[in-house]
């Protein structure tokens, strides 16, 4: 019965021919097709590889990471590729980027809409630069309008795409609500940038049960968007993708296959960065990231949004030890009041990641204030 069901399955994937230089046989494998032979299920444990990467090992505190040194950098037979990440909101995205780069770069929560702008992670392998854009979560603009939403980061992905070399659609395995369809924003930016190829990556593999789901979803989604037979609601997605990812962003599995595959994809050009070079932002910027991801975790409703973030002072002294002061401005002294509560905590949690992020001693100041005689329509001091 079960032999049966694979076979039907896999009659059905090979049926879609949109599913180029993915399927082989009778099963789908990444990075190394598998034999005719094995059977769907096994093909299905090969799909789902154990390599991981660990944040923070070995990582010593260099300020070349930052993009203050990162400079362009020319050597012969250098390659380069620049890649777009898009999805909806809270399809992974940002955690993606982080395993690829290998080091912990942007903000991660289970909250949607964690990434306001558009950040770069990059990494480096032999001779070849990968560029990562991570964009903010793909919304239409109703619904950006309700979730008051700045008009740069509803437009901040379609942006990122037009300095892509290659774009790379993440989608949510796990949530059976909209995993069957490709979200109608995310289709109309591949629309308007149908000259720039693109793969599609099922994420969060993890989560799911009964792992021989993933070909009928893979094949769903790379063809064409329709409708069910009863033409009530929307199914598929794009026919042009050239290549399916399953991966874990979260757990690592099947990351590797999918830097191999951008290390392959990279053409002929001067790198934008050193190779030692993890991110284009600033110390600075990286310390705001990892204290607004804690408020997101801390702190409920509005206030992870609307407190202000004030770099006091952010800088690497003698001995390896890192000096930061950062001031936060609320409000409302109602929202003071929720912050203080649980400020210690806060602190905590911070300095043990920006410790675990740069490996090195850190003294970290923590004020939270109010904004009233300042206003928030206007830039706050950065003293």
């Amino acid at each position: 019965m079960a032999a049966s069901m694979a076979q039907m399955c896999s009659r059905r994937i090979l049926q879609n021919s949109h599913c180029r230089g993915y399927f082989k046989g009778e099963v789908i494998c990444l990075g190394s097709f598998c034999s005719q032979k094995n059977s769907l299920l096994m093909g299905i444990r090969r799909v789902i590889t154990t390599s991981k990467i660990k944040f923070g090992s070995n990582l010593n505190f260099n300020k070349r990471k930052f993009h203050s040194n990162c400079a362009s950098t020319v050597a012969p037979d250098t390659k380069l590729l620049k890649v777009a990440i898009i999805g909806e909101p809270n399809s992974g995205k940002s955690t993606l980027i982080n395993q690829l780069v290998g080091e912990k770069i942007v903000a991660v929560t289970e909250k949607p809409h964690t990434t306001r702008q558009v950040s770069r992670g990059v990494f480096t392998s032999g001779g070849t630069q990968i560029i990562l854009l991570d964009t903010p979560g793909l919304v239409t603009q109703s619904e950006g309008k309700r979730l008051k939403m700045t008009r740069e980061h509803i437009k901040a992905p379609g942006d990122a795409l037009d300095d892509a070399d290659i774009i790379g659609v993440i989608c949510d395995a796990s949530n059976k609500r909209t995993r069957d369809r490709i979200h109608q924003q995310v289709l109309q930016a591949l629309e308007q940038h149908v000259n720039i190829p693109s793969f599609l990556i099922l994420n969060k593999i993890d989560k799911l049960r009964h792992k021989v789901d993933l070909l009928v979803l893979a094949a769903e989604l790379s063809k064409d968007r329709g409708r069910d037979e009863w033409g009530y609601t929307e199914t598929g997605g794009w026919s042009e993708f050239d290549n399916v990812f399953m991966v874990s962003a979260r757990l690592g599995n099947g990351v590797q296959d999918l830097r191999e595959y951008l290390v392959l994809r990279a053409t002929p050009s001067d790198w934008l960065y050193p190779p030692d070079c993890v991110t284009d932002m600033g110390l600075e910027s990286r310390v705001t990231e990892v204290f607004r991801e804690k408020m997101l975790e801390l702190y409920e409703h509005e206030i992870p949004w609307q407190v202000k973030q004030v770099p006091v002072l952010c800088e690497l002294r003698e001995g390896n030890k890192l000096r930061i002061h950062q001031k936060l401005y609320c409000r409302k002294k109602s929202q003071r009041k929720c912050v203080l509560e649980k400020v210690e905590t806060l602190e905590t949690l911070v300095k043990k990641e920006l410790q675990e992020m740069f490996n090195c001693e850190l003294d970290l100041s923590l004020d939270v204030g109010l904004s009233e005689k300042i206003g928030f329509k206007t830039p706050l001091p950065s003293y």
